[in-house]
């Protein structure tokens, strides 16, 4: 039971999520220096921003409930 990815609270799921909040930190932390690269470098550096954004944006509505978590696709 504690590692069934079909239920919301459990262990497997629980890394899920911490893996993908590790891609978005990460993705803030590689955007910045990729802006003094090439004009790709640049493009690359916007899409890591926007995601790494938008993922603790929506993180923060299921925190404080602007998203209901029935409203999460398992």
């Amino acid at each position: 039971m504690i590692i069934l990815t079909s239920l919301y609270r459990s262990l497997f799921t629980s890394f899920d999520y911490l893996g993908f909040w590790l891609y978005a930190v990460f993705d803030l932390m590689a955007a910045g220096p990729l802006f003094a690269v090439s004009l790709s470098a640049k493009v690359c550096a916007i899409t890591l921003g926007v995601y790494g954004v938008l993922f603790h944006i929506i993180i923060i509505c299921i925190f404080v409930r602007l998203i209901p978590t029935e409203g999460i696709e398992l």
